[in-house]
């Protein structure tokens, strides 16, 4: 952004301590860096461009024990209120300069009398693509995670492609249902696919979600008083059939080596490990918390077998599951260890590349290994009340929600636990 504003106490943290005043009030002061020009201050910066400072106090206090990263702590007397002056300050400052970018800049002490004011200024034009880049903005400002800041900048863009394509001038008043209606059908049919098991249904609900987040955040702050906008209600259908390994493609997995995932011998090795850890999981049903805590233990009853103890982390509740000949495996290769695991975003990398190595034409999550555990025990036929023990469920209906059974599967049980009632009988002669 072209313009930045941090805030923090006016007393270093050696004045709090020598004075004694964790427990006192102390003034907040806000410091407004920007530049003259819509590049951020930094880029004008390098470029040769002055770079502006104005620093004023704000007419709130806060007390030093409670105050961290520019805010006060909930737990603060009177944060909301606090909190709120922080913002709107922030959001004036911001606001400010985007005007006087077009009509030019006023004196140093008239900025931070506008900054400080409480009127609001009228003058300005709320406009929904204006209002939110001030939004994108405020959510680097403050420190948002890269994963939801990218997510509202795709978007941004997005609406910005779709009001120019179809014509639909996205105006507050006009977020409403006819809006979702075009708008997950204009991204049905001009929004490329990521991977090709993308479900472009769920991409455009999931942009709808987003929408209204910002939309709320924008009446929140009053840059619009429309409530149609509440019309959105996204929705995101439960797949019937959720995405599973059966054993043969578990098995599939298993085989691949170093040859065959990769032609550089350090990813090779690294797919591998997530491979193993892949396997495993669709062996005993751990989650994913399971392996961070490490909270598991072996029992061996060699050459009669190996179980798994462990309590699971999600739950507090103490499982021993019995270890598969394939889990037993996994465990060999490791030298007897319990394989490891990279983090989330490495994790997803390495099972796409594996799923394209074995020719399965599935997206793999971490999750698919835990679901893949629950519908293998299904078919088999263990007792759901002991597979539903092990995966967390409380209820038969979220439990049938998470495996990946097909229609036919109901008709093959009854025929394996009644073989006699579906014999045919060849007539006599």
């Amino acid at each position: 952004m072209a313009v930045s504003v941090s805030f923090f106490l006016v007393y270093s943290k050696a004045k709090i301590k020598a004075d004694g005043l964790a427990d006192k009030p102390v003034s907040i002061r806000c410091q407004v860096r920007f530049t003259r020009s819509a590049l951020h201050w930094s880029v004008a910066k390098r470029l040769g461009q002055n770079a502006h400072r104005l620093q004023l106090t704000i007419p709130v206090k806060a007390l030093p024990r409670l105050w961290a990263n520019g805010r006060v702590k909930n737990s603060h007397p009177g944060a909301m209120s606090i909190n709120g002056a922080i913002d709107n300050i922030a959001s004036r400052a911001i606001t400010l300069h985007a005007k006087y970018l077009a009509v030019g800049f006023p004196p140093d002490d008239e900025f931070i009398a506008a900054i400080l004011s409480d009127k609001e200024t009228e003058d300005v034009e709320h406009t929904f693509f204006a209002d939110y880049e001030q939004y994108i903005g405020y959510l680097k400002d403050r420190g948002t995670t890269i994963t939801f800041l990218r997510q509202h900048k795709n978007l941004f863009t997005i609406l910005k492609d779709f009001q120019n394509v179809s014509g639909f001038r996205m105006e507050y008043k006009a977020l409403g249902k006819t809006f979702a209606a075009k708008f997950i059908a204009w991204c049905k049919k001009n929004i490329a696919p990521k991977r090709r098991t993308q479900n472009p249904e769920r991409t455009a609900q999931r942009y709808l979600k987003d929408l209204r987040i910002f939309l709320n955040h924008a009446f929140s702050e009053g840059w619009t008083k429309e409530t149609t906008w509440r019309q959105i209600k996204p929705e995101f259908r439960v797949n019937p059939f959720p995405t599973t390994l059966s054993d043969s493609e578990v098995r599939a997995l298993w085989a691949l080596t170093e040859q065959d995932v990769s032609d550089k011998p350090r990813q090779a090795k690294n797919l591998l490990v997530t491979r193993d850890w892949f396997v495993f999981a669709t062996q005993t049903g751990l989650r994913w918390s399971d392996w961070r805590a490490e909270c598991f233990h072996l029992v061996d009853f060699m050459p009669a077998g190996m179980n798994i103890r462990f309590i699971q982390e999600k739950t507090d509740n103490p499982l021993e599951v019995p270890l598969s000949l394939l889990a037993i495996e996994v465990l060999q290769r490791n030298d007897g260890a319990m394989p490891q695991r990279y983090c989330p975003a490495t994790t997803m990398q390495h099972l796409r590349l594996m799923a394209a190595a074995a020719n399965i034409e599935k997206h793999i999550t971490s999750h698919t290994a835990r679901r893949t555990f629950c519908t293998l025990q299904e078919k088999a036929g263990v007792p759901r009340a002991v597979i539903m023990r092990i995966s967390g469920h409380r209820t038969e209906k979220d439990y049938l929600r998470y495996i990946g059974v097909e229609f036919q599967y109901n008709a093959e049980m009854m025929r394996r636990a009644n073989p006699d009632w579906f014999v045919v009988k060849k007539s006599a002669g």
